[in-house]
């Protein structure tokens, strides 16, 4: 397992090194007496999915890599994101400024998103997101063996992932996860390829655990499943 955990942070580091300077000096936890960008003694939370109550439709995307994408996995996650948007589902954004396929879907006509990031610099275009807080922080902890060797980016963007998908307090989860990758994988097991997942290796555990569906683009049986969860 300790792929899964090194190629999440590798397969992003251009990213942070690209915002360096837009870093936070502490972290955006919501809770000024709690620094958990600099906190070294995160206790693990565990998914507790009966306290799961949904307050609507909605769904998250995530994709590897995330700039290099085939144009038709852009077309057919672009569907599927219109069809959720027609009805009724909210996208919870989890991109930064450089996110291309992020950035186009969230201005799709009628879309109503919600914006998940772990700092407020990571995207500057985005005003009053939702920001990587104790919960995220803890949960990731409880999942991700390397969680606390990672550098404090890389865990503030794991947790800022934990949030969205499961909702600020984790009670709020989404409906399914939309991702594409290479390999078409869904489930996290024996046998899977950790460096073509990159960080969609730690959606896929997170939702897995949180018994949350996914819906990869790049699984030739993608619009089967794709009516099955909507219908």
């Amino acid at each position: 397992m300790e792929d899964i955990f090194k190629t999440a942070a590798e397969s992003q580091k251009d990213v942070f090194e690209e915002m360096t300077e837009d870093k936070p000096k502490r972290s955006f936890s919501g809770n000024k007496k709690e620094n958990y960008w600099e906190k070294t003694d995160i206790e693990p939370m565990g998914i507790d999915v009966t306290k799961f109550n949904r307050s609507g439709k909605a769904f998250a995307v995530y994709v590897h890599p995330e700039n290099d994408l085939p144009a038709e996995a852009v077309a057919n996650i672009t569907k599927v994101v219109k069809a959720l948007v027609g009805n009724g589902y909210t996208f919870r954004y989890t991109g930064s400024s450089k996110s291309m396929l992020h950035n186009q879907l969230c201005q799709l006509e009628g879309a109503s998103v919600d914006y998940y990031l772990p700092w407020k610099g990571f995207n500057k275009a985005i005003n009053n997101p939702k920001l990587s807080n104790p919960t995220g922080y803890k949960i990731a902890m409880g999942i991700h063996g390397k969680y606390m060797k990672l550098p404090p980016t890389v865990r503030a963007i794991i947790a800022k992932d934990v949030n969205a998908i499961l909702g600020e307090e984790a009670t709020d989860p989404v409906d399914f996860v939309v991702a594409w990758t290479s390999c078409g994988t869904e489930v996290i097991g024996k046998g899977v390829d950790y460096k073509t997942l990159g960080p969609v290796s730690f959606v896929l555990d997170l939702s897995k655990k949180a018994s949350i569906p996914v819906l990869n683009v790049g699984n030739k049986g993608f619009v089967d499943k794709f009516k099955e969860l909507i219908s």
